[in-house]
């Protein structure tokens, strides 16, 4: 069988399929094209870069996406550190509690609910400006103007990465601070 058939020849195409496979110069079409399409040698050829580019691509999207939900998780944990930093505070501008830092940091705790190694710190104290300088509450400021009181709470928490990504690190320490005035006894 030295020439291909032509298809009115052999209408399935079975003979030119093995004169194609059986070549030495690998799969071409009657025209001499690479790649003959109804043969078996183009759909081997296809199937072998689809997997090549699936392996190439496959560990990428899968980092990309691993990358994303730790990001994602961590940021919705900075966000309930933000969130009990403020409620914390928000119990301390509530008439009577600005005093109560134990109740400010019992209120951010609340708020945090479960966060492994969460940790709130709250204080008090004056300042003559928004932003100033802390002063002793008893002092005047330079206006001769009583100083402001604020409360500020602190907290953080220790979050934990949820994959072992190489690079990044095992844990994150996300912390936040709020300040507000207050009002104090006797204003």
């Amino acid at each position: 069988m030295g020439t291909l058939g032509a298809a009115s020849d052999n209408p399935d195409g079975i003979a030119m399929r093995e004169a194609q496979l059986n070549s030495p110069r690998g799969c071409h079409s009657p025209r001499g094209h690479r790649g003959f399409r109804g043969g078996a040698c183009f759909v081997a050829a296809e199937e072998g870069s689809t997997l090549i580019e699936l392996g190439l691509v496959l560990p990428v999207v899968i980092a990309i996406i691993l990358g994303a939900t730790q990001l994602a998780f961590y940021m919705q944990r900075s966000m309930l550190v933000v969130e009990a930093a403020s409620v914390g505070a928000r119990f301390g501008i509530i008439a009577g509690n600005a005093t109560n830092t134990a109740g400010m940091q019992q209120a951010a705790s609340n708020s945090a609910g479960s966060l492994s190694g969460f940790q709130a710190t709250a204080t008090t104290f004056c300042s003559c400006s928004p932003g100033g300088a802390q002063i002793n509450c008893s002092s005047t400021c330079s206006s001769l103007a009583t100083p402001s009181h604020y409360v500020q709470v602190t907290t953080s928490a220790m979050v934990p990465g949820l994959f072992k990504i190489t690079r990044l690190p095992a844990s994150l320490t996300p912390t936040a601070t709020s300040t507000m005035r207050a009002s104090w006894p006797g204003q």
